[in-house]
């Protein structure tokens, strides 16, 4: 096995499920024409941990484009590592910010975990995101990473498409993160205005775009209420805080 995929397997421990670590540890390259990579461990461990995970977990989207036949839309191994740490750790930033210390993970700030994590949500089995330049791109724009944060925290919520009535909820925020990463110009008041535009399409509030802390807010029905909803509680957020 790889040295890259050896780490991964280490450091995934966090999950704190005995089984998960065995089966983790018993994984091998698969067999193909090839030599062994990381790119066939990452699809050995996808396939590994798809009869592990829960089938309704966010984690089970990582898990098929570890496992797409096409080797280079499969994600770096040091980037599903931090997709399972932020999704560990996804209320306490405090105890992701010293998973991915712990870890030595290629970034040691929560909120570019989290927007590192967007970038694989919004790719697909034809199109991957979480590239080398486009992980470079969220480190270097910190507007940038915060509104990926912001994708990536309603991708988190639980039972999100229930009680919305446009569809696939989820399927068309991973979208709105396609055509943030498409754009040329990543100026902040480019990525500003994409934002506000996928906000609309999506039916959420603008005030959204602040920066207050999702984890605030009673998140679960927050998406499903009416933008009037939303504003009304972003409100009484604001005013707790002082």
């Amino acid at each position: 096995m790889a040295p890259e995929a050896q780490v991964a397997i280490e450091n995934l421990e966090a999950m704190e499920t005995a089984d998960i670590i065995r089966a983790l540890e018993a994984t091998n390259p698969v067999e193909l024409r090839c030599p062994a990579s990381t790119k066939t461990d990452c699809y050995s461990l996808g396939l590994t941990l798809k009869e592990i995970v829960s089938s309704k977990s966010r984690l089970h989207h990582t898990l098929d484009l570890m496992c797409a036949q096409k080797p280079e839309i499969r994600p770096d191994l040091d980037v599903v590592k931090i997709d399972f740490l932020s999704e560990l750790h996804k209320n306490a930033d405090k105890n992701l910010r010293q998973a991915l210390v712990e870890h030595q993970c290629i970034t040691l700030d929560p909120r570019t975990a989290k927007a590192i994590c967007a970038l694989l949500a919004g790719s697909t089995t034809t199109i991957n995101l979480a590239t080398e330049l486009n992980i470079a791109l969220v480190k270097e724009y910190a507007e940038l990473a915060r509104y990926l944060s912001i994708f990536y925290r309603i991708l988190s919520v639980e039972h999100i498409d229930q009680g919305l009535t446009h569809g696939d909820y989820k399927s068309q925020v991973r979208e709105a993160i396609r055509d943030l990463m498409v754009c040329e110009d990543k100026s902040p008041n480019s990525i500003k205005s994409i934002m506000q535009e996928s906000m609309k399409k999506l039916g959420l509030a603008e005030s959204l775009l602040d920066p207050y802390r999702l984890s605030d807010l009673n998140v679960t029905p927050f998406f499903s209420r009416s933008q009037e909803g939303q504003h009304a509680s972003l409100h009484q957020v604001q005013a707790a805080k002082f």
